[in-house]
């Protein structure tokens, strides 16, 4: 039961990481020229999925299996916590994150809902972390530093204007895409 049930776990995972690739929201353009980016909704199933696979491998753990190595248990009880761990992770990024930038300023709302702001000519360096898949931004006079999620719809759009404003190179970063 558990071997079918992380199959299935891991086949939709799958198909929701390529739907994410896949289809996605547009960057959204207001009349003073801001635009805001958000992260795929399909995040939000995504967290739904893993939350309920982790609360099922805790009520396995705790009520459900009938054994007693307890091996068993701790590593059932492992999953069950790294499940529901990601997936709120995953909840609370779509649900809160907001990328914003516009000809002055770059500005970031992180899962946590902290909103930090950079201008354009005081971002100092860029770099990204591909464990995580963040683009870290830093800046120079203030030692501020956003970050922002790969999987951010319109992230071409931003990467472009990334390169145009500041001294930072697409080839310093390390991120791997093509800018249109």
């Amino acid at each position: 039961m558990i071997q079918s049930f992380l199959s299935l776990l891991l086949i939709s995972i799958s198909v929701l990481f390529v739907l994410a690739k896949t289809f996605g929201r547009k960057a959204d353009s207001n009349l003073s020229g801001t635009v805001r980016i958000k992260i795929h909704k399909v995040f939000f199933y995504l967290s739904i999925i893993m939350m309920s696979g982790g609360m099922l491998f805790l009520w396995l753990c705790f009520f459900g299996i009938k054994t007693e190595n307890s091996v068993t248990k701790e590593v059932v009880f492992s999953i069950g916590l790294i499940l529901f761990c990601i997936g709120s992770n995953y909840y609370f990024l779509e649900r809160n994150y907001l990328l914003s930038y516009s000809n002055e300023s770059i500005s970031v709302r992180d899962y946590k809902s902290k909103t930090t702001e950079i201008i354009w000519e005081d971002v100092k360096s860029a770099s990204y972390d591909p464990l995580f898949s963040y683009l870290k931004i830093r800046s120079e006079n203030k030692r501020l530093k956003i970050k922002i999620h790969k999987k951010t719809d319109g992230i071409n759009k931003f990467m472009k204007m990334l390169v145009e404003k500041t001294p930072v190179t697409l080839e310093e970063t390390k991120i791997s895409m093509k800018l249109d």
